[in-house]
């Protein structure tokens, strides 16, 4: 039985995401108009009356000589991939995917995907106050339950609610699609959206991010590892001097056990936390910024004893889990068929 029978059924008539709030502003040189949006929609689309999640999006429309060239601009959905971005931390202008859609005549839509961002992001408070049918998330199992619903089936189909909330006026059935585009895990996305809502999409542009097929992340992290062993000696090539400065770093760390060391500003920093820094070797300018922090972590050391406070912060900013606690619990089930 297809649990999503009765919402499939109200697919182009009805939408289930409701506008709460809306306010619109212009940029300096009144070159692009910005609308900011915020929609509730279902936690649970089998349930579509019962608890509510609210979503954030903001809209970027490039300013021209009439109101009716704005709306006759074609909407292309961006969902910002969730593992370190959110669409409320810069304007639209900032991301070089907006010019590059405004010269194609577009208006660039960018959600923060459910559980990011200012769209119900998961962290300690959503799951202190959250429910789910009527009940308080007081477990283990009940928030494991409760975080099942930010995967990306359900981040598709609150965009499509939107499409259909934004679009339903449109003339023609063409005018009532959009284009979408994906990076990384919204490249994942943007597959998702293709095999669950065809009708909806006009236009898909993946710049990175296709999703394998294949049914266990293990089969990922094993390729990982290899990549991750390679670029570990490539690094300590680059700067062989890092060798005794981590060694001194997780010297240092593994002092206070296998807790590690109280963080200024709360945690732990444990070694395999340390160890998580490796994540820098993947991305561009990484290796330069690992190499800064284990100065840094080496010349406090040597000064104070310890490590600073802006060391541990940098460290911190540097992983982002703290922030953005659902790439964390939910990275491995991005490789999982069904």
């Amino acid at each position: 039985m297809d649990l999503y029978s009765d919402y499939q059924t109200d697919f182009e008539s009805y939408s289930y995401a409701v506008q709460v709030h809306c306010e619109a502003y212009t940029t300096p040189g009144n070159k692009v108009r910005i609308i900011e949006r915020f929609f509730d929609v279902p936690l649970d689309y089998t349930r579509p009356y019962a608890e509510k999640i609210r979503l954030f999006a903001r809209q970027a429309i490039p300013v021209g000589p009439s109101s009716l060239d704005e709306a006759m601009r074609p909407v292309c959905l961006y969902i910002p991939d969730f593992t370190a971005y959110d669409c409320a931390v810069a304007l639209p202008t900032s991301y070089p995917i907006t010019p590059a859609f405004f010269d194609r005549g577009y208006q660039v839509l960018f959600l923060d995907q459910r559980g990011t961002g200012l769209s119900t992001p998961l962290n300690s408070l959503s799951f202190e106050k959250a429910t789910l049918q009527g009940l308080p998330l007081d477990t283990p199992e009940m928030q494991a339950e409760y975080a099942t619903f930010f995967r990306a089936d359900n981040i598709v189909r609150d965009a499509e609610e939107i499409r259909k909330f934004l679009l339903q006026g449109g003339r023609t059935q063409d005018d009532k699609k959009w284009t979408i585009c994906g990076n990384a895990y919204s490249g994942f996305l943007c597959a998702v959206y293709l095999s669950l809502f065809p009708s909806g999409v006009k236009r898909a542009y993946v710049t990175a991010g296709i999703p394998p097929l294949m049914s266990d992340p293990f089969e990922v992290f094993k390729y990982v590892f290899e990549k991750a062993k390679e670029r570990n000696a490539l690094y300590y090539e680059m700067f062989p001097g890092d060798i005794y400065r981590v060694r001194e770093i997780m010297s240092h760390i593994t002092k206070g056990g296998r807790r590690g060391i109280p963080m200024k500003g709360g945690g732990f920093l444990s070694a395999e936390r340390f160890q998580c820094l490796h994540i820098g070797l993947g991305i561009l300018g990484g290796t330069d910024g690992m190499h800064h922090l284990f100065l840094r972590g080496a010349n406090d050391l040597k000064i104070y004893g310890e490590l600073s406070y802006k060391f541990m912060e940098q460290l911190r900013a540097y992983q982002g889990f703290d922030k953005n606690i659902i790439h964390s619990i939910l990275q491995e089930t991005v490789y999982c068929q069904g």
